[in-house]
């Protein structure tokens, strides 16, 4: 057979980790307890930037077609993971963490367009599909043309400036631009994400509060009825208090007049479940 060099290159760590790309062309190894260094193995040096190492262990592996790095992602607060998705030429990321949860196993799905997430808790075990970002993200110039109707900006290439876009008299019909709060919660949906919420408001115990804790605690439907949720209780009729003051200051934000109303509904709720304790 013929001979085949030695790749040397620095590793450390508590506890070393790699992945060889489906086309073998590329390694991911854990440099130490701080980075992950992708490599190639045909030019035998470094590629791109250091990705954020997983110390605890943590998930590491290729997409399908080995464009893509997927690695686990600790928080800054709290126990919860994300997963961080990196761009195997240059390792910078692609997207935010998404799948923010607490994780303690990952498995990509067959298909390489979903992956699969295990949630283990003392009271309850939680498995999450979630879609991976690149197979939902739009074509990049469509992107680019719809925020230029948003913002009535664009980059003109002769001056090198941004300047004012002509106005089209139309919004971008794309998922990135519409209502957050009322969306659906991911593009190619049909389902509104208040269609969602109305579905588990009021909350009627501790699995719908953890779910929408976790999943959509950002809506303020969502913060006004966990208000309610806390206000029948008066040793936790502060914590309503609270969240009421935050979601009447989010409500300055919110357009959709459904979501307005639907959200007052609750607080009033709120507050009269509050002054009903002595």
């Amino acid at each position: 057979t013929d001979f085949t060099e030695y790749l040397t290159f620095p590793t450390a760590g508590d506890l070393p980790k790699a992945r060889l790309s489906p086309d073998g062309k590329v390694l991911a190894v854990a440099e130490d307890n701080r980075y992950i260094r992708l490599w190639s193995l045909e030019k035998k040096r470094p590629i791109g930037q250091k990705i954020t190492n997983d110390v605890l262990g943590g998930y590491l592996n290729f997409s399908a077609d080995g464009q893509f790095l997927f690695a686990t992602a600790p928080q800054k607060i709290g126990i919860e993971k994300g997963i961080a998705m990196y761009d195997t030429t240059t390792g910078v990321p692609v997207v935010m963490p998404f799948g923010i949860s607490r994780i303690s196993d990952i498995e990509m799905m067959r298909s390489g367009k979903d992956i699969l997430t295990l949630d283990v808790r003392s009271d309850q075990v939680v498995l999450n599909v979630w879609a991976v970002p690149n197979e939902l993200l739009a074509p990049a110039q469509e992107l680019a043309d719809q925020t230029e109707i948003y913002f009535g900006k664009k980059y003109d290439s002769e001056s090198a400036a941004v300047i004012d876009s002509p106005s089209s008299g139309q919004r971008p019909d794309s998922w990135f631009f519409k209502d957050p709060y009322v969306r659906p919660p991911v593009p190619g949906s049909s389902k509104p994400l208040t269609a969602y919420l109305d579905k588990y408001i009021p909350v009627r115990g501790d699995s719908q509060l953890k779910l929408i804790d976790r999943y959509w605690r950002f809506h303020p439907m969502a913060r006004a009825a966990l208000a309610v949720y806390y206000s029948r209780n008066k040793d936790t009729a502060f914590v309503a208090r609270k969240l009421s003051h935050m979601v009447r200051l989010q409500l300055r934000r919110v357009k959709d007049e459904s979501v307005r109303q639907k959200t007052m509904t609750l607080l009033e709720q709120a507050q009269q479940n509050v002054q009903e304790h002595p």
